[in-house]
């Protein structure tokens, strides 16, 4: 949400499900920043888990139930996390890895080809 509107994107819903978050925004001005927004998803995801699996290293061993579901949700979230990098439509990683593909091009080639 926060890349989304610092590239000038409305947003219009946040929408959170059990192993993963959706933000609905307005359509970006160019690939690159649809492809700078989409890295921002993963980027969040990454940063929840390693939160969850440094509070994993934190806990003391007396809190055997509440460590191991904070160590297996961080590690769960730092797979949802690759997957969501495969370059597969509707995942982020069919956007996000625009910004690579295009890399020796000038930024106004790719707002001519949108």
């Amino acid at each position: 949400m926060i890349v989304a509107r610092r590239k000038g994107c409305a947003v219009y819903a946040i929408e959170l499900y059990p192993i993963h978050g959706l933000v609905r925004y307005s359509q970006p001005w160019s690939f690159y920043d649809d492809s700078v927004i989409a890295w921002g998803g993963v980027l969040a995801q990454a940063a929840i888990a390693i939160r969850l699996i440094v509070l994993d290293s934190i806990f003391e061993p007396t809190f055997t139930v509440v460590k191991v579901v904070v160590g297996v949700l961080g590690y769960f979230s730092i797979l949802v996390a690759v997957m969501n990098l495969l370059p597969i439509r509707p995942l982020d990683g069919a956007k996000a890895w625009y910004v690579f593909s295009r890399a020796g091009r000038p930024a106004e080639r790719w707002r001519a080809q949108r």
